[in-house]
């Protein structure tokens, strides 16, 4: 049978200024990791640089409280970061067979593939890493 007892649910802004409140009765709606909340509430909500945490134990009877946190400019750069050389790796993991000795590559393509996979690498030294980046262009595009 389902819970009809009321609910009331809260998000907090990182400020702790109430961003959302909601009373429910429906005992089908329970959620318990905040992901109904991001996507179907707070639809603004950047999923990239904010998380919703649920706060507990909650304070007052049957309240839900989250809160939405956002991230640091230095977790912001990690972030950043790891997706760019994900980017990278990706590209470095699809050429990869073209460097075997065993590849259907002449020794000039090798040379120009060579090229452009140290470029790949080479992202990460770039002035604007990781948020404006110059990709290398692919031999043969």
């Amino acid at each position: 049978m389902a819970n009809t007892a009321p609910i009331f649910y809260t998000v907090l802004n990182p400020d702790r200024t109430i961003k959302y409140s909601m009373f429910t009765t429906d005992g089908n709606y329970q959620p318990t990791n905040g992901e109904i909340l991001v996507k179907d509430i707070i639809p603004e909500h950047n999923e990239k640089y904010q998380s919703i945490v649920r706060l507990d134990p909650v304070p007052e009877g049957d309240s839900v409280v989250y809160e939405i946190t956002t991230m640091t400019d230095e977790e912001k750069l990690e972030v950043d970061s790891d997706e760019a050389r994900s980017i990278r790796n990706k590209r470095l993991d699809e050429t990869d067979f073209i460097m075997f000795t065993d590849s259907p590559f002449t020794d000039e393509q090798k040379a120009q593939w060579a090229i452009y996979r140290q470029e790949l690498r080479d992202v990460t030294i770039q002035d604007g890493f990781p948020s404006d980046i110059t990709w290398p262009v692919r031999p043969g595009s």
